[in-house]
């Protein structure tokens, strides 16, 4: 009997020590799991980001093994080599997914099947002077640093706001919108800081929903729906245009500018690669772009420019700060439109090109391709002045040391009296009659431009001004008499006029171009025309100081 009860007394005693030591393991393991939960949630998950980021909360979910970093803040702010460097960031929430949490006990760097940042907003104010190295190195550094601590399978950074301005500059450098980037594969560069973001990835898709950027001073570059799938960019509503209107953009001008305005309903290119190897470089096999309007005008009241060599075409070509190829380009119905407010007689003189349709090959600086195709070809298809066919070639030798170039085109059948507001604020003539066609053909270098125009005309007269606008009576009578003689009713003859034109060398490539063809619709047109540029010093470079 006391040994029944012993043993009962005994095994009670068992079982309660049994029980304790349970709960004290319970208690223990509870504990453990809190100060875990703890060290996760305080230590370690927040570390992964970096020691700049600061979060507000951390959410676990061990079931779906995802752990969600609620208000990010990040702030970078002046380093010692330049201190007007900021960086400031903010984000609804950093989510990382798809983890095993032993790593997170054991392993420095964990693997994650994906990284989410939702909602950011990125501002940099960057300082007055350039970006130094040592700027650069520090943003490099940030982005390494988080990115070693997650080996990163999938990157999803959604709806965010970027906007980047200089030190205690009231308007934005750059800003862009609703900014998506998806990509897989992140690939760490750690062997250089060169480069201000050294990531890298594949099976990409980048969309954004505007951006705007200031492009100098007097002039702003915009854009709307951007998408970017792997290596083929669409961009929506380009516009590249003068912050002023006309007169208060002449005012701002120390000398003799042309204002710019350029929309473009759409771009797309195709194959498009890029690399941050050696400087960047870009490369695309096809672009199209899509409704085109180029404005241009010119005051020619400023003071003329400086007297200085403006580079040839193919020389701002090999002369890109970046490497670039377009394989081929193809610009569909736009319209370019060119108008200059002149001295001699002030009113505006404008001419226009719509349903342009061009082509472009071999658009390159990149010295190895040029070797192996130097020429690069434009060919133009459009109305000019809305009235006449016209169709141009353009051919570029990019290897040429000379920049040789030659051009040809046929105009077909135009009344005159649509290229007099052309004309006569120009060149002080105004003609009445038909051209039934007009062809020409140059060739030409950096120095002159040969070649000829032939035109089919009926019916012309022309009107001849002075420097003072007031009409040359006996020259405008003797020059219809012999222009008289040249008619032709049934337009079959036909007129030829020489081109030559010694370059300006202050002055741009389409410069260049219109004024040789001028000079040949000069020599048809105008009885007892003189072209000065026969008999010059030829050893003497031209320039124009006001035209």
């Amino acid at each position: 009997m006391w040994g029944r009860y012993f043993f009962t007394f005994h095994f009670t005693t068992i079982k309660k020590a049994t029980t304790i030591i349970l709960i004290i393991v319970v208690a223990l393991l509870v504990g453990a799991g809190y100060w875990y939960v703890d060290y996760l949630s305080t230590k370690r998950l927040p570390g992964l980001l970096g020691d700049r980021i600061a979060v507000n909360k951390v959410k676990i979910d061990v079931k779906n093994r995802r752990v969600q970093f609620d208000a990010p803040l990040f702030q970078m702010d002046s380093i010692k080599d330049q201190p007007n460097l900021t960086i400031a960031a903010e984000a609804k929430f950093i989510a990382i997914e798809g983890f095993s949490f032993i790593d997170l006990i054991f392993n420095k760097e964990i693997g994650v099947d994906m990284l989410e940042v939702d909602s950011a907003f990125i501002h940099v104010q960057l300082p007055e002077d350039e970006l130094s190295m040592g700027g650069k190195k520090e943003i490099n550094l940030f982005v390494r640093e988080l990115f070693t601590s997650i080996n990163l399978h999938e990157f999803n950074f959604r709806a965010a706001r970027i906007s980047v301005a200089k030190h205690n500059a009231p308007d934005s450098l750059f800003v862009v919108t609703d900014f998506t980037l998806k990509a897989e594969e992140i690939i760490i560069d750690t062997a250089t800081v060169s480069h201000v973001f050294p990531l890298d990835f594949k099976n990409s898709e980048i969309s954004a929903g505007k951006f705007r950027m200031q492009a100098g001073e007097l002039y702003s570059f915009s854009g709307g729906k951007i998408t970017v799938q792997d290596t083929a960019v669409r961009v929506q509503d380009v516009i590249f245009a003068s912050r002023f209107d006309r007169e208060t953009f002449v005012s701002k001008l120390e000398y003799e500018k042309a204002q710019i305005d350029l929309s473009v309903k759409e771009v797309y290119a195709e194959n498009v690669v890029w690399s941050l190897d050696d400087g960047f470089s870009l490369h695309s096999t096809k672009a199209n772009i899509e409704h085109a309007t180029l404005k241009v005008y010119k005051d020619k009241r400023p003071p003329p420019q400086p007297i200085k060599v403006k580079p040839m075409m193919q020389e701002l070509i090999r002369k890109l700060p970046f490497t670039l190829t377009l394989d081929t380009a193809q610009v569909k119905d736009s319209y370019i439109e060119y108008e200059q407010y002149p001295v001699m007689f002030p009113r505006s003189g404008s001419v226009y090109f719509d349903n342009t349709y061009a082509s472009l090959y071999n658009l390159t600086n990149d010295s190895s391709l040029i070797e192996k195709q130097p020429e690069l070809i434009v060919d133009v298809q459009c109305q000019f002045m809305g009235k006449g066919d016209l169709k141009t070639q353009i051919r570029l030798d990019l290897a040429s040391p000379d920049n040789k170039f030659s051009v040809s085109g046929h105009l077909s059948e135009l009344p005159v009296t649509y290229v007099n507001q052309v004309m006569t604020p120009l060149v002080g003539v105004t003609a009445e009659g038909t051209v039934h066609s007009l062809d020409f053909s140059f060739e030409g270098d950096n120095y002159d431009a040969n070649g000829q125009l032939v035109s089919d005309y009926s019916d012309l007269k022309i009107t001849i001004y002075d420097d003072g606008r007031d009409k040359e009576f006996f020259k405008t009578l003797f020059g219809n008499i012999v222009l008289r003689n040249n008619n032709h009713k049934d337009s079959l003859g036909y007129k030829e006029g020489k081109i030559y034109f010694v370059r300006y060398q202050n002055k741009d490539f389409f410069n260049y171009l219109w004024n040789s063809v001028r000079e040949g619709i000069m020599d048809v047109a105008i009885p007892f025309y003189k072209n000065g540029d026969e008999n010059r010093d030829h050893s003497q470079p031209k320039y124009k100081i006001d035209d």
